[in-house]
């Protein structure tokens, strides 16, 4: 075939794009193939498993040592079994790069440090989580008590403002009726603290433990001087009748309170440790699991 010039040329033949596409695919895979064979390396299936078990129950151990250091039971009786399953996970010995084991993974993936160092890390998580069930049955009497105890003065600082305006509508004295205002007040105060002392908020030696005290001695002495009277204080018994059936309602909130009140005092010293093993947990927890990520990481072809 020639063209107008006379010159002779060889006709083209336009492929089609799929087919072309399809010739870019098959070459860019012999490539491959190729890289394999030369370097020995082949796709091999995912070899962590374990990882993400341990991940989990990793997760799983954060979230109860939380509900375990505030008295739930169930969180309670749960953290030996995690305990055992993740010492279990971590145990056993460094194997050749073929097998299908955890150590193998976390070994490659931090060579300098080895298998014996994650169980350092490990060991230092576990004496907090030990320190937590060392305290089980105080953790569940504080939980137990904490919560009775804030329930009733709920109650006691809703029937003290209900005190106050009995108390406002018979024309009591202005003493009584601060006096009554003032238990309102000491009740919420209480309540407050009952929650920092569950949450191991409150230090032993520091003014929180020193307020709360002082909170519940106040009570104390301010309801017998509303029911029977105190010339000291200037205070008179109460008689309106819906006074007294208001002041009633409020001294037997606080008889519910009373045989609790030395079990959660009595935790304020011992607690904030609670608090500090809890949150030495999450930060061990968080940096095992990062140890872990990077380990599946380096596992993943």
């Amino acid at each position: 075939m020639t063209d107008r010039n006379g010159l002779s040329r060889t006709p083209v033949v336009e492929l089609p794009p799929l087919y072309t596409l399809a010739r870019a695919n098959l070459a860019n895979m012999l490539w491959f193939l190729l890289g394999l064979s030369l370097t020995g390396c082949a796709p091999h299936p995912d070899r962590s498993p374990e990882i993400g078990e341990l991940r989990y129950q990793l997760l799983r151990l954060k979230q109860e040592v939380h509900d375990a250091s505030l008295g739930d039971e169930a969180a309670l009786r749960a953290l030996p079994l995690r305990r055992e399953r993740i010492e279990s996970l971590l145990a056993g010995q460094v194997r050749s790069p073929d097998a299908d084991d955890l150590q193998w993974a976390l070994a490659k993936s931090f060579p300098a440090m080895g298998p014996a160092d994650l169980e350092l890390q490990w060991k230092a998580v576990r004496l907090h989580v030990d320190a937590l069930l060392a305290r089980r049955s105080d953790l569940i009497a504080l939980a137990a008590a904490c919560d009775t105890a804030t329930k009733a003065l709920q109650r006691l600082e809703y029937s003290s403002h209900e005190l106050v305006n009995q108390l406002l509508h018979e024309q009591g004295e202005p003493r009584q009726i601060f006096a009554a205002m003032e238990l309102a007040r000491m009740a919420k105060s209480l309540t407050a603290y009952f929650v920092d002392i569950r949450t191991g908020e409150i230090r032993g030696t520091d003014g929180h433990h020193w307020g709360l005290e002082r909170s519940w001695t106040i009570l104390g002495m301010l309801l017998p001087a509303l029911e029977s009277g105190d010339e000291e204080r200037g205070l008179r018994q109460i008689s309106g009748p819906r006074s007294r059936a208001a002041l009633a309602e409020v001294l037997a909130e606080h008889r519910q309170i009373v045989p609790l009140i030395g079990t959660i005092l009595d935790s304020a010293p011992w607690m904030p440790a609670m608090h500090d093993s809890r949150e030495s947990v999450d930060a061990g927890v968080e940096r095992l699991i990062a140890s872990t990520s990077n380990a599946e990481r380096s596992t993943t072809p």
